[in-house]
């Protein structure tokens, strides 16, 4: 649906989920998606936005095993739940 326009689309981004630099961010289903794509053009391109997902992705992974998570996906579903 990422090519169809904003009207068409099942699922709209939110506008209260904080920040720009994360990409377009949804809320379904209790779960948050974030599409690394650089919608504003604050990286010079998808790449570098990709990267900084990488590096969210890596803190979080951080931050789950310095918390003493033994299962990182359900340690990620708590932390999403309290969003």
């Amino acid at each position: 649906e990422n090519g169809l326009p904003m009207a068409q689309r099942t699922f709209t981004p939110l506008k209260a989920a904080g920040g720009i630099a994360g990409g377009e961010k949804y809320l379904i289903h209790g779960v948050l998606f974030k599409f690394a794509i650089d919608f504003v053009g604050i990286y010079d391109g998808d790449e570098g936005a990709a990267k900084a997902a990488g590096h969210e992705l890596k803190g979080m992974d951080s931050l789950a095993s310095a918390c003493g998570a033994r299962d990182p996906q359900k340690y990620y579903q708590q932390a999403n739940s309290r969003l």
